[in-house]
């Protein structure tokens, strides 16, 4: 797994501090929610801690278990997603090629470099 941006491990962190907050909510214990859910005690704070290496699954194990699985399904609603919105609003929906035909608009294949070698 590469390294995470700052952003993106502060996200997880949040997700964390959430997940823990909401099983406090609820007077649930870190035992009682790890044995409905599957999982270790140490699964749950590597999750609470933001780890990255946790899977989705155990993510949706443990909000099943607090009944709140529902949110996980909004994270990327796509009615909320107001850049996707954006983008998708400028780009164009087709193109004329070089033989003059209207074509599906794809975006030129960006080249990616090698991975690096350690």
């Amino acid at each position: 797994m590469h390294e995470l941006n700052a952003e993106s491990a502060l996200a997880l962190t949040t997700l964390g501090q959430n997940i823990e907050t909401a099983r406090r909510r609820r007077g649930l214990s870190q035992k009682l929610v790890c044995f409905k859910a599957d999982i270790t005690p140490q699964t749950y704070r590597r999750l609470i801690q933001g780890d990255a290496g946790i899977s989705l699954g155990v993510v949706l194990s443990i909000c099943q278990v607090m009944g709140v699985e529902k949110l996980l399904g909004n994270m990327l609603d796509p009615e909320l997603d107001k850049a996707g919105k954006r983008v998708e609003t400028n780009k164009p929906s087709s193109e004329i090629d070089d033989e003059g035909r209207c074509v599906p608009f794809r975006r030129p294949k960006v080249k990616q470099p090698p991975p690096k070698e350690e």
